[in-house]
């Protein structure tokens, strides 16, 4: 009976009071995962933990992320989790079940949480991948008849044959 009554008692001391919690924690670890539809699933590592996380590319303008309808009209809370880093938030509207993640605030290989709220109320998260940009793997080069202008000028003459001594 002491046993039992002890370990009563050591569980109820370990679980915080309401007033000890931390806020929203308890909304955000209920809160559903929220599907990013443009978005490939991957798997991150945080400190020791792989975390699910969506992968995103990105555009010309930075990452698009598009979600659900019903999102519409709520904030969305970004918070830079990647080890190492300096952890900035962002809140941004989501308008048209879309969000854009521009190239000036938001950093490419980086993770970053998203908490989605409509009234103060927790809708839902994500963990989000930013995926860099791709740099372009073709290239074009002219061979001109002619000297370029843009050449150096170090005085070197044009590629010509050169002709073989007599052995």
């Amino acid at each position: 009976m002491t046993i039992l009554v002890f370990g009563f008692v050591v569980a109820f001391l370990a679980v915080p009071h309401r007033s000890q919690a931390a806020p929203g924690g308890d909304q955000l670890a209920r809160a559903r995962t929220i599907r990013i539809r443009n978005a490939g699933t991957i798997r991150v590592v945080l400190g020791k933990k792989r975390e699910p996380a969506a992968g995103v590319r990105p555009d010309r303008d930075g990452w698009p992320l598009v979600v659900a309808a019903d999102l519409d009209g709520s904030s969305a809370e970004l918070q830079d989790v990647t080890p190492n880093a300096q952890g900035n938030k962002w809140t941004l509207a989501v308008a048209g079940g879309r969000l854009a993640l521009d190239a000036q605030r938001f950093l490419p290989t980086h993770v970053y949480r998203v908490v989605f709220r409509r009234d103060r109320q927790v809708v839902g998260s994500a963990l989000l991948y930013l995926y860099p940009p791709s740099t372009p793997r073709r290239s074009r080069v002219d061979f001109a008849d002619g000297p370029n202008e843009k050449d150096s000028d170090d005085g070197s003459a044009p590629i010509a044959p050169t002709p073989k001594s007599g052995l």
